[in-house]
């Protein structure tokens, strides 16, 4: 029977430290993955539930008159821009033609008479700047029209958008609706992926062996309660939950405590020893050269510093809880530690179960 096991060496350690760490971050992406692709589910489809629910007429109406406006506007853009252009050419050719009267002004002083190309380049300027100006006030009035044809229709858009909102509103109802049920949906199905986990969790963290994974599932639980549930549901979850888990580990611990496991047993028996108090009531063993000292659990490495005579070994029982400490062992006859698993002198061990049973038929 052992019960001390071989640690291995620091480095071995460290990489089973490391390893488990890495464990618990694979495990926790490794869910979520499985989340996530859950969470994937397509869910309603708003313009099906209009196609199903929303008048098409109006539907359409507007988006004609959406149209219409939109048209509108990018003919208005382009007569603006059109009459940039005459702006632009119109000063040109009204330079044009200041500067052809100026020189027809100094010829004329001059007593020198215009040329006939002179005379038509001076005709041609004004015959443009009056085209120019001509073609400038029919756009202005081609857009004047189109902005009064705009405000109507802009006025019946927004009675068509008032009524298209109304009409909407069930529709609104209906994907709002499905949605709920789609988010309902997903949350079962995730909690149908990590309860099972949680299950295996559980079951593993009180046989100690859950760590880092049992970290990862109940973190992605709680991930799931807090995004599918309402606060107002979920502080109640959290908390009854937390009330499940902390009466359970009471329970297991109370047990324990009651009942401990052989290996904790002896862990606390040597504790006991190690401070020279019974491991049963931690009365103070004062045998041999203890005999007429005293100390308790804070000031026994004060015991250290007082310099005792060596005394034999002899068979020592508890005054206060009638508990064997010290017995004579069976193989070779020296005095061992009653309650713990091997003797000093000789190595022969003795079962752990054996020393719990006489414990408590000692209490």
């Amino acid at each position: 029977m052992a019960i001390t096991r071989n640690r291995g060496p620091w480095t071995y350690r460290l990489m089973v430290w490391c390893f488990t760490i890495a464990f618990g971050f694979l495990c926790f992406w490794l869910i979520g993955f499985v989340l996530d692709d859950v969470g994937d589910w397509p869910g309603p489809d708003m313009p099906e539930i209009e196609r199903r629910l929303l008048d098409p007429h109006l539907a359409e109406e507007a988006a004609q008159i959406d149209q219409q406006i939109s048209n509108m506007r990018r003919a208005s853009e382009r007569d603006k821009a059109r009459q940039q252009v005459l702006q632009n050419s119109t000063q040109e050719a009204q330079r044009t033609m200041g500067q052809l009267l100026d020189f027809q002004r100094l010829a004329i002083e001059k007593g020198v008479n215009p040329t006939a190309d002179e005379q038509k380049a001076l005709a041609d300027s004004q015959q443009i700047f009056l085209d120019n100006q001509r073609q400038f006030q029919e756009l202005n009035q081609q857009i004047a029209r189109a902005e009064a044809e705009r405000n109507e229709l802009e006025t019946t858009q927004r009675d068509v958008e008032q009524r298209l909102t109304e009409a909407r509103k069930p529709v609104q109802e209906e994907f709002d609706r499905l949605w709920e049920q789609h988010r309902w949906r997903i949350a079962a199905a995730k909690l149908g992926v990590v309860l099972p986990l949680l299950g295996v969790a559980g079951f593993l963290f009180f046989r100690g062996r859950s760590g880092p994974y049992g970290a990862a599932v109940v973190a992605h639980v709680a991930l799931v309660l807090n995004d599918y549930f309402p606060a107002r549901y979920f502080k109640y979850i959290v908390i009854l939950a937390a009330l499940i888990v902390v009466v359970r580990v009471l329970v297991y611990l109370l047990r324990s405590t009651a009942h401990p496991k052989g290996e904790w047993l002896i862990g606390q028996y040597r504790e006991a020893y190690e401070r020279f108090l019974c491991p049963v009531c931690e009365f103070p063993i004062r045998r041999g050269p203890l005999k007429y000292l005293f100390w308790t659990r804070r000031t026994v490495k004060k015991l250290a510093q007082v310099n005792m005579p060596v005394a034999a070994d002899q068979p020592y029982t508890c005054p206060l809880c009638a508990t064997r400490l010290f017995s004579e062992c069976p193989s070779c006859h020296g005095q061992r530690h009653t309650l713990l698993p091997a003797c000093e002198h000789c190595g022969a061990t003795r079962p752990i179960e054996e020393i719990a049973g006489a414990t408590h038929a000692a209490g």
